[in-house]
């Protein structure tokens, strides 16, 4: 287990209002969403920030939301097996 370090969790407090838990299942459909749908290839821990947004959580409906994305951790031809059977979250 790693620390969140002397910056980062003074950020987090002045900045983080809340934070949402997701489902493996749902990070491997928001990857297949990113992919599919805006051509985005996504590490799987980036794109746990999507997971939110794409359930229209209600603390987030009619507000601005951004998210940070990354891929260098994900392999580009095929970013991971299990997005052939997954279905997305929103269609």
């Amino acid at each position: 287990r790693t620390s969140l370090g002397e910056l980062t969790l003074p950020m987090l407090r002045r900045h983080v209002a809340g934070f949402f838990a997701v489902e493996g299942e749902e990070i491997v459909q928001a990857m297949q969403f990113a992919y599919e749908r805006v051509t985005l290839v996504i590490e799987p821990s980036s794109v746990v920030a999507l997971v939110p947004r794409l359930r229209q959580e209600p603390q987030l409906v009619g507000k601005r939301v951004g998210v940070v994305r990354t891929g260098g951790n994900v392999a580009w031809l095929r970013p991971w097996p299990r997005l052939d059977s997954a279905e997305t979250l929103q269609q």
